[in-house]
């Protein structure tokens, strides 16, 4: 296979994976959205559903995170790119190579679900009319310094930190004053 066939095919290859994290991720969204919602109402809170749709994804994966520090749709390409340039410039390609693109790849859909469920938490938030939220950590061995030291506060849902890392398990649950 020629250079651009190579292209071809690993442009191919990731524009398919990016339309079945879209479609996996717009499939999840709202019955996240409906079990966050269940929550806040059955603690007092009241407001109107929404529809989160393909468009939310896609503005979802458009923005910037301060945890990965980059924006989603940005990265794809950028992957993309790493594995071609991996298998042009390598006459020897190997499964590791491969091996190491699907592993980061994997990474990044794993990152971006756990802030997919922290963005619709914030939207039921603010559907619901939550004004205030507590920072939970799980509390461990493999809790960090800052997460652990964030447990408990109460901040206006506006000012809440972001996640402090890669895979922070730390959330924010709505507080009724």
């Amino acid at each position: 296979m020629n250079v651009i066939g190579v292209k071809k095919h690993i442009n191919k290859l990731y524009k398919d994976i990016y339309k079945i994290i879209k479609n996996e991720f717009v499939t999840i969204l709202n019955s996240v959205y409906q079990e966050i919602y269940d929550e806040a109402i059955a603690l007092g809170f009241d407001g109107e559903l929404r529809n989160l749709d393909e468009a939310w994804i896609e503005e979802f994966f458009g923005k910037y995170s301060p945890v990965t520090k980059y924006v989603f749709s940005n990265e794809i390409d950028r992957k993309e790119s790493y594995l071609f340039e991996a298998i042009v410039s390598d006459p020897s390609f190997s499964l590791q190579s491969y091996a190491k693109a699907e592993r980061l790849l994997v990474g990044q859909i794993k990152q971006y679900a756990i802030e997919l469920e922290d963005d619709i938490a914030k939207v039921v938030y603010e559907d619901t009319g939550v004004e205030k939220v507590q920072w939970v950590a799980k509390i461990d061995y493999k809790t960090c310094s800052d997460c652990g030291g964030l447990n408990g506060e109460i901040f206006d849902l506006d000012e809440a930190p972001e996640k402090q890392h890669y895979g922070c398990r730390c959330y924010l649950i709505p507080v009724k004053e």
